[in-house]
């Protein structure tokens, strides 16, 4: 799995970093820990990219 931090996440997708990992945390979002911070599925951020723009790629773990 092809990873991002948390704050690269959250700029793409355009939310705040803390709710990106709020949201790895309650595990809604596929992602690993890494010592203290969380790595996001990249794959995961471009398919969610895609339904936000509209793409009719759905969105799941």
């Amino acid at each position: 799995m092809r990873t991002i931090s948390t704050t690269q996440a959250a700029a793409k997708l355009g939310y705040s970093d803390d709710t990106i990992r709020r949201q790895c945390e309650a595990g809604r979002i596929p992602a690993v820990r890494v010592g203290r911070t969380w790595k996001v599925s990249a794959e995961w951020v471009e398919r969610a990219l895609l339904k936000l723009r509209g793409g009719s790629t759905t969105v799941t773990r």
